[in-house]
């Protein structure tokens, strides 16, 4: 095989990979949740990036606050009360 056709397929082939990795890369940053705390209807999620637990501070529409430990990844934060208290608000206040 001549030495310019292998260096075409070779560069080609590099360049099929980057192009792979980097859409995958790509697609994975898109579809990831942002830290730390997001409503969602009367739930709320909390997700912690790091690779620790921390304690949370979880501020309610009704009924004062309260806290909780988290490990990494989404927490779901769900109703107090059914359909009465549900949080509006949390975030980092330290380590479990």
């Amino acid at each position: 095989m001549p030495r310019s056709l292998v260096t075409r397929i070779a560069v080609t082939g590099i360049a099929t990979a980057a192009v792979a990795v980097g859409g995958l890369t790509m697609a994975g940053t898109a579809n990831a949740s942002p830290c730390g705390y997001s409503q969602g209807g009367n739930t709320g999620v909390y997700n912690h990036c790091a690779n620790n637990n921390v304690r949370i501070e979880i501020d309610y529409n009704i009924g004062g606050n309260d806290t909780r430990c988290v490990g990494p990844g989404e927490t779901i934060l769900m109703p107090r009360w059914v359909g009465t208290s549900w949080p509006v608000n949390a975030w980092y206040i330290g380590g479990c």
